[in-house]
């Protein structure tokens, strides 16, 4: 399928068949977003500033943002998506949350035009997206981030790496797979790569950490004027 508001092959994943409204007030639930919410915590926790906004890169459905501004009320967070039933999820999370600190979501395609994001983050997060866009369209992201990012913020990601042209794991390659023949130019990035373009944007590596179920966690910072 493709989502036709952002022109993007919207590909099947694990998630897919079990999204569902179980609230009924609109709230998507996926069991991916709940299941590693806590792990990350563990390792986001310690690079989420005392102060200032933080940005949330690709949403979904708002389950993972709503807990971060209930954990962290002194940021405002603020989320972001291309696809409406996202977006539509999100607000019905904050609107559940009744979080003051969270932002209503905005559309935004972080692979595009970063000229309509007016500020600059203390914070930015992205989760499960590098595998699912081309090399072209990280290598934008990664750009936007270090353009968007304060001096001395940081970028939180997490997500299915290759490592030096080698998978991770039987499931990691069969998954990658799965994701390639849906759309062309789409699949697992290298972490090498990936620490390549964190450089070539000029934002320093400052975390690489083994996660469950083979994923990586990487935090790299925008430095300090």
């Amino acid at each position: 399928m493709t989502d036709k508001a952002a022109g993007k092959t919207r590909l099947v994943l694990p998630d897919s068949p079990y999204l569902d409204e179980s609230a009924q007030d609109g709230r998507l639930h996926a069991p991916s977003a709940a299941r590693n919410l806590d792990p990350i915590l563990a390792r986001l926790t310690r690079h989420v500033p005392c102060s200032g906004v933080a940005l949330e890169i690709a949403s979904g459905t708002g389950q993972q943002i709503a807990t971060l501004a209930d954990r962290f009320p002194s940021v405002t967070w603020q989320p972001s998506d291309i696809a409406p039933e996202r977006l539509r999820s999100i607000e019905a999370w904050r609107t559940h949350s009744d979080c003051s600190n969270l932002r209503t979501p905005i559309e935004f395609d972080a692979t595009g035009d970063w000229t309509q994001i007016s500020e600059s983050f203390q914070l930015v997060y992205l989760v499960n997206l590098l595998h699912l866009i081309t090399d072209t369209e990280a290598k934008a992201i990664v750009q936007g981030i270090s353009e968007a990012l304060a001096p001395g913020g940081r970028v939180f990601l997490y997500g299915p790496f290759m490592d030096n042209g080698t998978y991770r794991s039987v499931g990691d390659q069969r998954f990658d797979e799965s994701l390639k023949s849906q759309a062309e130019g789409v699949g697992y990035k290298d972490f090498q790569w990936l620490e390549s373009q964190l450089a070539q944007a000029g934002l320093n590596l400052l975390e690489r950490n083994e996660m469950p179920a083979n994923n990586l966690s990487i935090v790299a910072e925008r430095p300090g004027e």
